[in-house]
């Protein structure tokens, strides 16, 4: 295959984890398995001034693209080849091209691959919105997706940037709540319950990244599973503490109540969905409703989403009705436990 000269306007936009370098070696990579072209093609990355790309950039390459023959350059410094725009070379999942090439026409090949361009050009926020989850509640699909996004898409930005350090961001903020709520008084509840909130929120920015980027994997799964747990925990027991501290001793009881039964839930979750082989999941009950759609089954799911109730906390801690959040809380998590003890053991029975 002649040479391909990708021409990018910058060296950030050449960086670019999603749109950019990275990008080409996605494309490539495509093409690849494809039998279209191999890693040893040569790509040239250029602008009109020599191009700089980052050792990230060089990483992500090798990464996801062992072997690709690749340099940066001056326009013009080596011969002419395929002059393709490089901000164009999206995500590289929609590459069709004819494996019978037959002889090396550049201006044939570059008319095809042109085409092709035309069907990949999307931009970064398109290849977020792509990210979603089909299992995004109301709440995440029209409120916290939106939002993460945006994090996303700047994040995304800085070479060297991880799903971690998304996972790192939700938890740290799950630290800032959790004082707010045991040190900050009668206003940390407002604080602890809005910074409940932005977690949640902040939440998606690890997974949005990891499908972004083509990093997903099973620890970093599990590793945001448990930071989630930890931060829905630390959250009503930051809550109950601090109502308590307060002369609150009902809605403390009532906090201590349900805290417990979802320690015990999570904890029976997660043993059972290892005991299945499908990892640590707390999404099994869930998922197995799902399996069995009725509108109650589906109501139970929503409501019992974290997305749904870390913005009901909020606005009812905001509103000045934590206490009667707590009393809801434990109802609710009384209802989900005996669904889920009662799934499991039709579970257990069925393995049988």
């Amino acid at each position: 295959m002649p040479l391909i000269q990708l021409l990018f306007r910058s060296n950030q936009t050449a960086d670019h984890l999603i749109a950019g370098v990275p990008a080409v070696a996605r494309a490539m990579r495509n093409l690849a398995e494809r039998e279209i072209a191999s890693p040893g093609d040569e790509v040239a990355v250029v602008t009109n001034d020599a191009i700089e790309i980052s050792a990230w950039s060089y990483a992500e390459i090798e990464r996801l693209a062992p072997g690709l023959s690749i340099f940066s350059g001056k326009a013009g410094s080596r011969s002419a080849g395929i002059r393709l725009d490089g901000e164009s070379m999206a995500i590289g999942e929609s590459v069709e091209l004819s494996s019978d090439r037959g002889p090396a026409d550049d201006r044939a090949i570059e008319a095809e691959i042109d085409q092709i361009l035309q069907d990949m050009r999307r931009s970064s926020n398109a290849i977020l919105k792509a990210t979603g989850k089909p299992s995004d509640g109301l709440v995440s699909r029209y409120i916290n997706r939106p939002l993460s996004r945006f994090v996303s898409s700047h994040w995304l930005r800085l070479p060297g940037v991880t799903p971690l350090h998304g996972t790192l961001a939700a938890s740290l903020i799950g630290v800032a709540m959790a004082g707010f709520l045991i040190f900050g008084g009668a206003q940390g509840v407002v604080f602890g319950a809005v910074l409940f909130q932005l977690a949640s929120v902040i939440d998606g920015v690890d997974g949005e990244i990891a499908r972004a980027t083509f990093r997903s994997s099973q620890f970093g799964a599990k590793l945001d599973t448990l930071c989630d747990a930890a931060t829905n925990l630390a959250f009503i027991g930051g809550l109950t503490f601090n109502l308590w501290q307060h002369g609150e001793s009902e809605a403390g009881l009532h906090g201590l109540i349900g805290m417990s039964l979802l320690a015990i839930g999570l904890v029976l979750l997660g043993w059972r969905s290892l005991a299945l082989g499908k990892g640590l999941n707390f999404d099994l009950i869930k998922n197995e409703l799902r399996g069995r759609p009725s509108r109650f089954q589906n109501m139970l799911a929503a409501i019992t989403s974290r997305d749904v109730y870390a913005l009901a906390f909020a606005l009812m801690a905001v509103m000045g009705f934590a206490t009667q959040a707590l009393t809801l809380f434990a109802l609710a998590v009384s209802v989900w436990f005996v669904v889920i003890t009662f799934v499991l053991a039709r579970m257990s029975l069925a393995s049988r």
